[in-house]
């Protein structure tokens, strides 16, 4: 940033010959000297809570979305948007059904609940084929907004296509279509979301303790950690790094103990050795992927692999057939 400077040079000051005058000059000077420091200060304290602001927006949009990670939560999602606009169509009729065309040979319980059949469909081919398909390997809060705002763009305009008037203007239908949709929507897509993102807390968690709780060889208390922001231990000598989550950022830190004093302590948490050198938290296990090694862990929050040994093979091969199975 190009700094501001306020100078008076000497001839100025030469020619100042009163008291008076010389006491505004100084006055001004200072003055201006205060304006330029606490417009420094102001241009910080705005930089400063602008970095924060997009470091904040950019953890959030990178953080894992898993709500909608099974089958089972994607099943539910389609079929309660389904099952809302069926009710939703033929118990209030809305959107001034009785001016639709008239011409059309069907009962009007099957007309209006055709809306909630077409979503089901639809979300079903979005949810279930075509998130399948494309295999996301992470699928962040940024991958959610953007799909999920391509899924009612792109249903409003099938709808827009098969049930908006032939005369009307195309762009006119399609946006009633997407105030239409969104209003229809809203509820129980926004219901299931919650309903499994609350849920997903309490998923494959073996224990009713949040708080993890780091001691040294000594007995003494190094790190107290939400069990949900643990990520892993790493043996490193006479030492143990901890690795976990605060405020997005991943932290390590290095307690004097051994992982096998860790392991005893930690029995009942979601803590588990996966390999001489390593401990990871199996809630936060998001693929379990065997290579010519063995197998490797990838954890939600932590971009590189661990491995898995031999003796804890079958463990984590079961993990991975639970996981498989939701």
């Amino acid at each position: 940033m190009e700094q501001l400077h306020f100078q008076f040079d000497k001839k100025t000051v030469q020619n100042i010959h009163t008291k008076s005058e010389y006491f505004k000059y100084f006055t001004i000077r200072k003055y201006f000297q205060d304006f330029i420091r606490k417009y420094k200060l102001g241009v910080e304290k705005c930089s400063r809570l602008s970095n924060k602001s997009a470091n904040i927006i950019n953890q959030f949009l990178n953080s894992q979305f898993s709500a909608l990670d099974s089958k089972k939560s994607r099943w539910t999602l389609a079929s309660a948007i389904g099952i809302y606009a069926i009710f939703f169509m033929n118990l209030y009729v809305p959107f001034n059904v009785q001016k639709w065309p008239q011409n059309i040979d069907m009962p009007q319980f099957l007309y209006l609940s055709a809306f909630g059949i077409v979503a089901w469909v639809y979300l079903i081919l979005t949810q279930i084929v075509l998130k399948e398909h494309l295999n996301f390997q992470r699928f962040t809060n940024k991958h959610f907004i953007v799909w999920t705002t391509l899924e009612l763009l792109l249903i409003s305009f099938l709808m827009a296509l098969l049930f908006g008037e032939r005369q009307s203007d195309l762009l006119h239908e399609y946006w009633l279509a997407i105030k239409q949709s969104l209003l229809v929507g809203l509820i129980p897509y926004s219901g299931v979301i919650l309903y499994f993102k609350f849920s997903e807390k309490n998923r494959r968690s073996i224990s009713t303790n949040h708080l993890v709780k780091i001691t040294d060889s000594n007995g003494d208390l190094k790190l107290v950690v939400d069990n949900s922001q643990l990520l892993f231990l790493n043996s490193a000598d006479n030492y143990v790094e901890v690795y976990y989550l605060k405020d997005g950022l991943i932290k390590k830190e290095l307690v004097r103990t051994t992982l096998k004093i860790l392991e005893h302590q930690l029995s009942n948490q979601p803590i588990r050795r996966c390999q001489r050198s390593y401990m990871v938290n199996i809630n936060r296990v998001a693929v379990i992927q065997k290579n010519s090694q063995g197998y490797n862990i990838e954890l939600n929050g932590y971009d590189k692999p661990i491995p898995v040994s031999k003796n804890y093979k079958q463990y984590f091969v079961d993990l991975l057939n639970d996981l498989q199975s939701e």
